[in-house]
Order: structure tokens, then sequence, then C-alpha cells
């Protein structure tokens, strides 16, 4: 499910809604993505305060990435493919090479601490994705 932040962040034009076959086609108009995994709203409400955030790390990071909205449906492929396990979280590519993530809401200097060094960075392989742990009396492991 989507939210009028998200949708207002794709009208204004801050970022391009992409699905797992628009993906290839997407990171070749880049030198560098940024893709947005948003989740479900109702979940992940944190989801439309990074909506608001993203516009402005695009304004402070000017010509640095193109961002990519991750269309709900391929989400979950994708998240396996970039071996994350929480949500919202941001995914930085070079062309097609893995560059990492940053996960959960931060604060501004975080955001854009982590970007830069990962903008700067060397590509790498994207962490396995693990299924967290679940204890047997069904709370955190």
């Amino acid at each position: 499910m989507t939210s009028p932040l998200i949708e207002r962040m794709l009208a204004d034009g801050h970022a391009t809604l992409v699905d797992e076959s628009s993906l290839p086609g997407f990171l070749q108009q880049g030198q560098h993505s940024l893709l947005f995994f948003a989740g479900d709203v109702r979940r992940y409400p944190e989801s439309n305060d990074l909506a608001v955030i993203l516009p402005e790390l695009t304004e402070a990071f000017v010509g640095a990435f193109q961002v990519g909205l991750i269309a709900e449906p391929d989400e979950k492929a994708l998240q396996q493919r970039y071996g994350f396990n929480h949500w919202p979280t941001l995914v930085l590519l070079r062309g097609d090479a893995y560059l990492g993530a940053v996960s959960k809401l931060r604060n501004w200097s975080e955001y854009c601490a982590e970007i830069d060094q990962l903008l700067q960075g060397e590509p790498r392989r994207a962490p396995a994705f693990a299924i967290p742990l679940v204890a047997e009396n069904g709370g955190c492991a």
C-alpha cells in the first residue's frame, strides 16, 4: 500500500516507480541509483517520513543519483537480491553494482554521511538474505 506522501514524491518527479522488469533499464539511465524500498506504510509508517526526507537528500546530493521507488509487488523479490531485513531501506547502486544499503529511519547527518561514504566506495557483493530467527516461545531470539 502506498501513501499520499509517497504518491506526491512520484508526482513531483523526485522518484520513478520501478518494478523488477523495468529495473535494468532504469539502472542504465544514470551512474548511480538510489532504490527506495518503502514496504507497506501501514506496517512501516517511517516510510512516509523517508518520502519527505528523500527529496531533500536528492537536493543535498545534486545530480549524484537518480531515485527509484520499488513497486510494492516486486519488493520481496528484490529485497532478497539486496539482502536487507529492515524497512524502509535505501539501496545504492553504481550501474547494476551494489554499493550498500541504509535501513530504517535515520537522522539527517547519518543519511548524509552514509550515502556519501557509499558513493565513494567500491562495489561489493550484496549480503546474503537471511530470515530473522524467532525464539520458540514466539518472542524475539
